[in-house]
This record gives structure tokens, sequence and C-alpha cells, in this order.
């Protein structure tokens, strides 16, 4: 989703920046910065999204795959903390790609 936004903003600039010049007079930069601001706009809340998702996601994993202990000595509690954040850190570089 992420990426036709940006795919969607990259070939549509032009003709916006066209249609704010002809329709209201605005000045090529202007037109620009607006379809920036507008295509950010877009991008914010899926971002937020996947980011959100893939903690969720993660602490799921971190669970399912080192359940803890019924009593006693936990020694998958450090494990257990350490796996979401390793895989919230690998979340941005699967979305650049």
């Amino acid at each position: 989703m992420l990426g036709g936004i940006a795919v969607g903003a990259a070939l549509g600039a032009a003709p916006l920046v066209g249609l704010g010049q002809r329709k209201l007079g605005l000045a090529p930069g202007i037109g620009h910065a607006l379809v920036v601001g507008l295509t950010l706009l877009l991008f914010v809340p899926f971002a937020v999204g996947a980011f959100r998702t893939s903690r969720r996601l993660a602490a799921t994993v971190a669970t399912l795959a080192l359940p803890s202990g019924q009593g006693g000595l936990d020694l998958a509690v450090a494990p257990r903390r350490a796996l979401p954040k390793s895989l919230r850190s690998w979340t941005p570089r699967a979305m650049a790609r």
C-alpha cells in the first residue's frame, strides 16, 4: 500500500501541479509542496498501522515461540522480551524494500 501511494504520487505529481497552475494559479514550487504534503498525509496512517501491527505480531510470535514457564524459574523471559524488539527493528527495513 505504501509503495502504491509513493508510485501514484510520483506519476501524478506533474499533472496535479499543472492542474494547480491552470485552475488556481499556483507556482510550480507550491504545487509540488502541496503534492508532497498530501502524499505524506496519505502515507502516515498506513505507516502507523504497519508499525502497530508489527508490534502486536512480534509480541504474539514471542509468546507462541517462547511460552512462559509454569511456576518456578522462567528461563524464557529475556528472549521473550528481546524477540519483539528485534522483529520491530526489522519492520522499517522490510517496508523500505
